[in-house]
């Protein structure tokens, strides 16, 4: 008994840790058009790594002693410090990071500006285009996941709503995912990178830490769900990463070092739009449920709430075939398909729809 508390009480604490396993819904917001919330978004990550740059550079540095006969003690600049990737991943997590899911995400699922799906019943007078009493238009945290394909979540984690990003349908966890995991690849990237790795190698060792995240604890082993749509955001985040130290692709870099501190430069020109993609909405790129949530609940609900009917509806065809007509696989996409023995795409509507060839 004692055995098991203390890996349920490790459990938590790892789940605390790397951030609620999180997921959208987004059959459940199907043919209602959101209010796109792309420049927001843009505008509150500028914000926020303009805040907590400033606090960055006035911690810079620590104290210490250089000898117990002297009591003045030393000021050095702290280690991460010296580095644009240091300095990259400490400012993320300055401006972004808590311990269960990101401030963005937090932002993104409560703030009043921000319209989702589905909508909060405490926002609702802050709309004209629905009756207040819709119920499939607003719904509390409990509500929405009892709607859900998932239905049901570990320890009753609140599912994340879906938003509209420069035309893309997306969880709102995906830009947790791009803020937190993106610091994190960022950092593996560059401790590869000086042991020696090329830039691919580098890259493959990093993907493939990312997928076996999902298929463990921050996937599988919680939600029943691996997430490609995750993985993707998480290589994305990446990408942002190294634009504040490389350049966003290959333009002069966004974090500078002056001789003194370091500088965002030209950061107002950040847009989350270079980064978020079709493949981060999980209609679209449907995640590899285990076996179990496949049999007992994610097939039960696609026919339940009739969404081969709904996939053939002119919303959803307009939609993917946008999709499909800016859709460039990313280096995680091409990865992906080396890394998966089965097909990924097998739990797809799509596929579940199709007529059986028999």
């Amino acid at each position: 008994m004692i055995v098991l508390v203390r890996v349920g009480v490790l459990f938590l604490a790892l789940l605390c840790m790397n951030g609620w396993a999180r997921e959208p819904d987004h059959y459940i917001a199907w043919g209602y058009n959101l209010v796109d919330s792309g420049k927001k978004i843009d505008a509150y990550i500028i914000r926020h790594l303009q805040i907590a740059l400033e606090q960055i550079n006035r911690g810079k540095h620590y104290s210490r002693l250089e000898s117990r006969h002297l009591n003045t003690p030393h000021k050095r600049v702290r280690l991460w410090y010296r580095s644009c990737v240091g300095t990259a991943r400490t400012l993320l997590r300055r401006a972004f990071y808590f311990p269960t899911y990101q401030r963005i995400e937090h932002w993104l699922d409560y703030h009043p500006t921000i319209d989702r799906f589905p909508r909060r019943p405490e926002h609702a007078h802050l709309y004209t285009d629905y009756p207040l009493d819709t119920t499939q238009v607003y719904m509390t945290n409990m509500q929405y996941l009892r709607n859900s394909l998932l239905h049901s979540m570990p320890f009753w984690i609140p599912l994340s709503r879906v938003i509209k990003v420069y035309d893309i349908y997306t969880g709102t966890d995906k830009l947790g995912h791009f803020v937190s995991y993106g610091a994190r690849y960022a950092s593996k990237y560059s401790r590869y990178r000086n042991r020696g790795y090329s830039r691919e190698s580098a890259l493959e060792k990093i993907l493939n830490y990312g997928l076996w995240s999902e298929a463990l604890i921050m996937g599988k082993w919680t939600t029943q769900a691996l997430s490609r749509g995750d993985s993707e955001a998480n290589y994305q985040g990446l990408l942002f990463v190294l634009s504040l130290c490389e350049g966003p692709y290959t333009n002069a870099p966004y974090l500078h070092y002056d001789g003194t501190e370091w500088r965002l430069h030209n950061i107002n020109n950040f847009t989350v739009q270079k980064y978020v993609n079709p493949n981060w909405d999980e209609s679209y790129n449907v995640p590899v449920y285990s076996n179990w949530k496949w049999r007992r609940t994610i097939q039960k609900k696609y026919i339940q709430y009739k969404y081969c009917q709904k996939l053939q509806s002119l919303w959803v065809q307009q939609l993917y075939q946008f999709y499909r007509s800016i859709d460039q696989p990313s280096i995680n996409k091409l990865y992906e398909k080396k890394w998966f023995n089965e097909d990924p795409d097998r739990h797809s509507l799509s596929r579940f729809c199709a007529p059986d060839p028999r």
